[in-house]
């Protein structure tokens, strides 16, 4: 028997504790994104000025089927002077390229050809202005 008043352990009511809410997945990349932006906005604007001049000139030779993928955002991130290497600056922030409204999902996808990237589908992306 307990001290209160004659319940015993099985007569508590046990309440569980509220979890505070949890972030969403959405959330999350926001969140990260954001982070991006802030840290390698140098990075970014560099890479994205390319990005549309690649899409410009792939629309004048192919008309309204251009794209862009991130292995092209990557290839022109590899080609700038002293860029420091993966192991010291991961690549990851690559994704943040195409988040502007500016660029829009074609909705179709290409296959990567960057060594290590197993052939994942990357999304191809055009130039919409803003």
């Amino acid at each position: 028997m307990c001290a209160t008043k004659g319940m015993t352990l099985f007569d508590l009511v046990y309440e569980k504790p509220q979890k505070p809410r949890s972030v969403t997945e959405q959330q999350k990349k926001d969140q990260v994104m954001d982070m991006f932006e802030q840290k390698r906005k140098h990075w970014l604007t560099i890479i994205r000025l390319a990005m549309r001049q690649t899409w410009m000139e792939r629309r004048a030779k192919y008309g309204i089927d251009a794209y862009v993928t991130a292995d092209d955002a990557r290839k022109v991130f590899e080609a700038i002077p002293d860029v420091p290497g993966p192991e010291r600056l991961s690549r990851n922030f690559l994704g943040a390229v195409f988040a502007p409204k500016c660029w829009e999902f074609t909705g179709k996808y290409h296959k990567s050809e960057t060594e290590g990237s197993h052939r994942n589908d990357l999304k191809c992306w055009r130039y919409i202005g803003g």
